[in-house]
Formats: C-alpha cells, sequence, structure tokens
C-alpha cells in the first residue's frame, strides 16, 4: 500500500487539502510539520543548544519514519521535503500542488490581508522571492504536477483522486 504525499509552497492550503482528499479516500491524514513539532519539541532550541547538523539529522529520522505509515495523506512544505527528498520513498505518490506565482501572490496578499495567523508568513514571502527555483524544483522531483485554485477544492480532489485511481 502507498501514501499520498502532497507539497506545496502554502502549508494553510496543504492541511486543507490533505484532509479533504484523505477523507474522500478514507485514508488517514498527517501534516508533516506538525509531526516534527510533536517529535522535536521545540526546532529552532534543538538546533541552537545541538547544532543544525543534528536538528537536521532529528528530523530526517522522523521523515524517514513516515514511510512505514500506509494509506496516509501526508502534507509537507516546501522546505521540509527538499531537506528530506532522500529519506521519501519513492513508494510514496508524490504530487506537487502548484500556483502559478501571480496567482501565488495574489493568495500571499489574501493570507495578510485577512489577517490569518500564519506563522509560516516568512517562509512564504522567502518563496515569492525565489519562486521560480522552487517551482522548478518541485516540477522536477514530484510524480505530478497539478494547478489548484483553493476556492475549487472539490475539483482539485476529484482530480487528484483521479490521477491516484490510474495509478492502481
Amino acid at each position: 500500500m502507498f501514501n499520498v504525499l502532497i507539497v506545496g509552497l502554502l502549508e494553510g492550503d496543504l492541511k486543507t487539502i490533505g484532509l479533504n482528499l484523505a477523507e474522500r479516500l478514507d485514508f488517514f491524514y498527517l501534516n508533516s510539520e506538525d509531526m516534527i513539532s510533536y517529535s522535536l519539541y521545540d526546532k529552532v532550541e534543538m538546533g541552537k543548544v545541538c547544532g543544525l547538523k543534528y536538528q537536521k539529522e532529528e528530523e530526517r529520522k522522523v521523515i524517514f519514519g513516515l514511510n512505514s505509515f500506509e494509506r496516509t495523506v501526508i502534507s509537507m512544505s516546501y522546505e521540509t521535503f527538499s531537506n528530506n527528498i532522500d529519506s521519501i520513498s519513492s513508494s510514496n505518490c508524490i504530487f506537487y500542488l502548484r500556483q502559478t506565482q501571480n496567482v501565488f501572490n495574489k493568495r500571499l496578499e489574501e493570507i495578510k490581508k485577512n489577517c490569518i495567523n500564519d506563522e509560516k508568513i516568512n517562509n512564504y514571502e522567502i518563496s515569492q522571492l525565489v519562486f521560480k527555483q522552487r517551482d522548478n524544483y518541485l516540477k522536477k522531483n514530484c510524480n505530478f504536477v497539478i494547478k489548484y485554485d483553493i476556492t475549487k477544492l472539490a475539483k482539485l480532489i476529484d482530480e487528484i483522486e483521479y490521477k491516484i485511481m490510474e495509478q492502481k
């Protein structure tokens, strides 16, 4: 059995999509960032006290451990995916949930304007500056690239489910 890994630049969107996809597929749902936070308690403090190399190795162990899960939709930020790509099993079905740079920029402005409490806003702003590099990396390293619009969630879930069924 396999897992479905969804990767993208906006963690809040990934959580929403992941939860809905898991429900549709009757899979479990797991957010890798939450799992890392839970397992490592305070990632930032660990990096300060033990060093960045130790902190990265502990994160890698958490990501590697996700390979033992089955029938799970896992959402993962760009940063976690790119830092741990060698620890992710090739048996996972990996989807890059992509937005064009213009749509990404508009979505980021919407997040800021609506004062959505998102502690990842700095990562989003970095992604905005290096969008093309991150976009190209994800297109190259994911099995599927699907453009999405968060306001058309049901259509997106249908498209992902169809791609998964094609793989069986």
